[in-house]
């Protein structure tokens, strides 16, 4: 990947970042799937020792940080049955979702 990039370890941190009044913008989400046995190319930043919000939990990924494409699929949410009002602003709306497989040794 080019670019150093970050990602949260909290979905609902990552999906706030998907909202936008734009109706003309897809939302596309990233689900990065973290080998992390040996070590990761990237550094967390859960605490405030080195982040100003470790609540959110935030992880950056190194420029060229490798990883490979385990699936694409679009996601439609309905949320009516459950009313829950974090989808409230998604509901009715297709999310597209990425899958990413990073091990530190591929």
């Amino acid at each position: 990947m080019q670019g150093m990039t970050w990602t949260s370890e909290n979905y609902r941190v990552a999906m706030n970042f998907a909202l936008s009044n734009d109706t003309k913008k897809h939302r596309v989400l990233f689900v990065t799937v973290i080998h992390n046995y040996t070590g990761f190319t990237g550094f967390r930043m859960n605490t405030a020792a080195y982040s100003a919000h470790p609540s959110e939990k935030e992880v950056l990924l190194c420029e060229g940080c490798p990883v490979a494409v385990m699936g694409v699929e679009d996601v439609y949410i309905d949320n009516s049955a459950y009313k829950d009002p974090f989808w409230a602003p998604f509901n009715n709306r297709y999310l597209t979702v990425i899958y990413l497989f990073h091990a530190y040794n591929i």
